[in-house]
């Protein structure tokens, strides 16, 4: 085959992976109530925290042909090659639940999440009616899902950050926690790129939407790849990434508070539901809720407290004469 032939139809071939809708409804998917559910349980089963989303990071895949007019945006000075970043949130067993592909390679992993759908969908209605659940860490009540971030993310109430200098002996045991943890993101990326060599050399493409289509399209087939070794193994963990009918879904949700999903649902037919000036007022409200630096520090020292106490723990069992 022609080096033309072929370059066209893997072009093609990432092309009808990215329009395909039933793809991306079963493996580029945002995660439900009843995902959220299984996501967290895995997570406090691997990392013994409870409420634990996904873990958040980004990924830069470099751009050879880059148009000469786009690299003092595409090219961070660091780099030989231009390059898009992309950011991804994902689970202990390197699923990949987003993926923002397509962020010029001078930006930073902070402006990035300016403009990520990850934030978007934290500010929405959905992920608080039909995502968030209650759960307790440290004695404490939460009801905010969290994931684990880098340092240079902003301090919000839903991400869990290291401690550039952590005092005293629970400080550190919970930078260890939280850095070991962390690695399902890079993980995540070593792997993709290990199995698509072609996300590990510059790509020589000209169209930038073919280099997000070929990146888009290797994150789904890792999603295959997760889907059958989850499967394969034949653990409790099996069956976690299918797709619920909407009829399971709904018996999902109806573990939860019956008056509560009335109450939400009775509020949508309002006339302050219908009301512009309510709505954004009720915006400001989720965005203050979301950057408040005091529930991002509660919830950090919960868990840190919790983390603390699962080492003694663990020591005590190991060592009983202790």
């Amino acid at each position: 085959m022609g080096t033309n032939t072929f370059t066209e139809n893997l072009k093609a071939f990432f092309r009808a992976i990215k329009q395909d809708n039933e793809l991306q409804g079963k493996y580029m998917r945002a995660p439900t109530k009843a995902d959220a559910q299984r996501i967290t349980a895995l997570h406090e089963r691997k990392h013994g925290v409870p409420g634990m989303l996904c873990s958040i990071d980004c990924l830069h895949v470099f751009w050879k042909n880059c148009p000469v007019a786009w690299q003092g945006q595409f090219r961070n000075g660091k780099n030989k090659h231009s390059s898009i970043v992309v950011e991804a949130g994902v689970d202990y067993n390197t699923w990949v639940w987003s993926a923002s592909i397509g962020h010029a390679g001078t930006q930073s992993d902070i402006n990035i999440w300016d403009q990520s759908p990850l934030h978007r969908m934290f500010l929405s209605d959905e992920m608080v009616e039909n995502i968030d659940f209650s759960f307790h860490v440290d004695g404490e009540h939460f009801d905010m899902l969290w994931c684990l971030v880098d340092g240079i993310y902003p301090a919000t109430a839903r991400f869990v950050k290291t401690i550039s200098y952590p005092i005293g002996h629970a400080a550190r045991m919970f930078v260890e926690w939280q850095e070991a943890c962390r690695k399902d993101s890079e993980r995540t990326f070593g792997i993709v790129v290990r199995k698509f060599q072609i996300l590990a050399r510059p790509m020589e493409y000209w169209d930038l939407e073919d280099v997000k289509n070929i990146t888009y399209g290797c994150f789904v087939m890792h999603n295959m790849m997760v889907e059958r070794r989850v499967e394969r193994e034949e653990t409790e963990e099996a069956g976690m990434y299918d797709v619920l009918s909407s009829a399971e879904d709904d018996q999902e949700e109806a573990r939860g508070d019956d008056l509560d999903q009335f109450v939400r649902f009775a509020h949508r037919f309002t006339p302050q539901a219908r009301d512009m000036a309510y709505q954004i007022q009720l915006a400001k409200e989720r965005f203050t809720k979301l950057n408040n630096d005091a529930r991002h520090v509660r919830l950090q020292r919960a868990i840190m407290n919790h983390v603390a106490a699962n080492y003694i723990e663990e020591k005590k069992r190991r060592s009983p004469s202790l």
